[in-house]
């Protein structure tokens, strides 16, 4: 009758172990969900770079700072990988972003061939919708971000995590610009 009861609380144990390490790896895999998004909308922002490069480049008067500007957004936004969930990237990304929407706009003020233009017009909008757009999205993946990190540091999730699956904590998107608003803080 013993060796029974060792085979069902072997089994039983191994069980909770085994679920225990789907749970992590359940969290886990919402929070490469949540960083996709993110990745997604900033790929969009991306795909509208070359465009705005060309209306600027196309007018000679148009300020130059815009070009090196757009070339920052741009190379930014290319560092971002799906391989590599690092913040810190995304940050850069998203800094560099709205400096270009910022300085883009103040530069079309001067140059009305420039702001009056459709397509131009139609191209910050787009840039307009998507930068609001990562809001909710970076809020989810810093939630996500949140989420993970407690449970691979609850025992004995913490535990598991660290026999089985090896995660380590991820850093949360947190704008780190000077002077900036951060608006991930108003959302909480």
């Amino acid at each position: 009758m013993a060796p029974i009861l060792y085979i069902v609380a072997a089994t039983l144990f191994a069980f909770v172990v085994f679920a225990m390490h789907e749970y992590v790896a359940l969290r886990y895999s919402r929070l490469n969900r949540a960083w996709n998004a993110a990745l997604a909308v900033e790929r969009k922002k991306n795909e509208l770079i070359p465009a705005l490069h060309k209306i600027s480049t196309s007018s000679i008067q148009f300020e130059q700072s815009i070009i090196l500007i757009l070339k920052d957004a741009r190379e930014a936004l290319d560092q971002l990988s799906i391989c590599k969930m690092d913040s810190k990237y995304l940050n850069d990304a998203e800094v560099k972003t709205k400096r270009l929407i910022a300085a883009t706009k103040v530069s079309s003020q001067n140059f009305p061939p420039i702001l009056h233009s459709k397509r131009f017009s139609d191209l910050m909008n787009e840039m307009d919708h998507f930068q609001k757009a990562s809001i909710p999205v970076l809020a989810d993946f810093n939630k996500a971000v949140e989420e993970f990190n407690r449970f691979i540091g609850i025992f004995p999730f913490s535990l598991i995590n660290f026999l089985f699956n090896k995660y380590k904590p991820v850093a949360p998107y947190e704008e780190i610009s000077p002077g900036s608003e951060n608006m991930l803080r108003r959302i909480r």
